[in-house]
């Protein structure tokens, strides 16, 4: 297959470097295409009207690499509308932290495969929430099993948000579950650098989520699966407001 990696924690994570290594020893063809640097939480953001720089760069030998001044949506727009090949699917990730819950709506990662479904391929997210409790590499086999086993059922009308435990070698997660979103608060803290200038900050905040959810099943030890539909149209909501008109 050929196989379109991106992600938005930069080309040099730690975490494309593994899931590009493992789908090439699998013997998919793989390209990168991934930010210059960190972008986590542009969200599904273009870069119009505005000049992108893109450079062809070493990656691992066997794949070919280009780096994008710009967000992962673009990496992703770039690499589809300007390469020679078609793409059978695009991987995004391996995220370095969580896109669990409402978290997706602000994804670099979750956006770039959901650009993916915009034009046409098909799409899978991983992450690897509390990442820096586990090892990449053994994050990166459990990824490649996804692929094995869900690509058949993709379709371009929607991206599988997979969020992966931090396992380390020679460990197993507790299972998969196909679940939906739950929720996920931020405490959004506000840190003044000087007059005028701010980081926003925050960590997860406790939330009554039902349990059939990607949040609680990830901290059950689980790889949760979601799949997230690129129409995003609410139709019984849309049958609701015609019938009281």
């Amino acid at each position: 297959m050929n196989v379109l990696v991106c992600n938005d924690d930069g080309i040099n994570s730690e975490g494309i470097i593994a899931l590009a290594l493992v789908l090439l020893k699998k013997g998919h063809n793989v390209t990168v295409a991934a930010p210059d640097g960190n972008r986590s939480c542009f969200a599904h953001s273009i870069t119009f009207f505005r000049e992108v720089e893109v450079n062809k760069v070493q990656f691992l030998e066997g794949v070919e690499g280009y780096s994008l001044s710009g967000t992962p949506a673009d990496c992703v727009k770039y690499a589809i509308t300007h390469s020679v090949k078609q793409f059978d699917l695009v991987c995004s990730g391996i995220n370095h932290g969580s896109n669990l819950g409402t978290a997706v709506h602000y994804s670099g990662t979750v956006s770039a495969c959901l650009e993916a479904n915009v034009l046409g391929v098909k799409a899978i997210a991983f992450s690897c929430p509390e990442y820096k409790k586990g090892d990449f590499e053994a994050v990166a086999e459990v990824c490649g099993e996804i692929v094995d086993k869900y690509y058949s059922c993709l379709t371009p009308e929607f991206t599988l948000n997979v969020n992966i435990p931090p396992i380390k070698k020679g460990e197993k997660v507790a299972g998969e579950r196909i679940t939906p979103l739950g929720e996920r608060r931020y405490s959004d803290d506000y840190e003044f650098v000087k007059e005028n200038v701010f980081i926003v900050t925050g960590d997860p905040i406790p939330v009554d989520n039902p349990k059939d959810c990607d949040v609680e099943w990830f901290y059950k030890n689980y790889v949760s699966i979601t799949p997230i539909l690129l129409d995003r149209t609410a139709f019984d909501i849309i049958k609701k407001i015609k019938g009281n008109s």
